[in-house]
């Protein structure tokens, strides 16, 4: 007897599963949704006290600036007027003596912020563009694909901070192949290593291929 469902069960269930947008985020972040131009919270996940120590139910429905500090309703405000917060992104926001992260984006008709926590005083908007500025270099000296895809890995893991980052390779009948990895120290290797079609389940493996996500 075995404790594992059969394979059609499980890709029957990761079919009913929404990938694309499950309404969940993840718990080491925060999401608030703001009207514009009241920049009203309209709506926000419920764990606001443990990243900025204020009760979701004490932010719905009032002004964002109510609980900012007036340097960062001032940040704020100016960097809503760019129109390209890729070029801005991360804001440092101080939420009444709670520092955080935030990162802006705008779709239909709404503004989005996700909070996170600061886990480095050098992660900052300098520091992201100098990354970036550096990986570049890098690509350029570049020859062959492999070492492209060796320095994407590298780079990636080191700009986002996880324990480890793949690049993962699918043949013909969608069974992977781990071809690159960044690990931490201490964290065993999956270099090389195949994976069934089943590893990643169809759906999953559309998401990944949608460049529009």
């Amino acid at each position: 007897m075995t404790d594992f469902a059969p394979r059609e069960v499980l890709e029957t269930e990761c079919d009913r599963f929404n990938f694309e947008t499950p309404g969940k985020i993840q718990g080491h972040g925060v999401m608030l949704v703001l009207q514009e131009p009241s920049l009203n919270l309209v709506q926000l996940s419920q764990n606001t006290s443990k990243i900025i120590g204020i009760d979701h139910k004490l932010l719905i429905n009032q002004p964002i600036a109510n609980f900012l500090d007036p340097a960062s309703a001032t940040t704020l405000n100016r960097a809503l007027k760019s129109t390209n917060f890729s070029m801005i992104n991360p804001l440092r926001l101080n939420f009444k003596g709670k520092e955080v992260d935030a990162i802006l984006l705008r779709s239909d008709n709404f503004l989005f912020i996700e909070l996170e926590e600061i886990r480095d005083v050098e992660n900052n908007q300098d520091a992201y563009q100098m990354a970036a500025m550096s990986a570049m270099e890098k690509f350029q000296n570049a020859v062959f694909v492999e070492q492209l895809i060796d320095i994407a890995t590298q780079e990636i893991r080191e700009l986002i901070g996880f324990d480890r980052v793949m690049f993962y390779k699918f043949d013909e009948d969608y069974n992977g192949k781990v071809v690159a990895e960044s690990t931490v120290r201490g964290v065993d290797s999956f270099l090389n290593l195949h994976f069934p079609a089943s590893d990643i389940p169809k759906r999953v493996r559309e998401l990944y291929l949608n460049t529009k996500s």
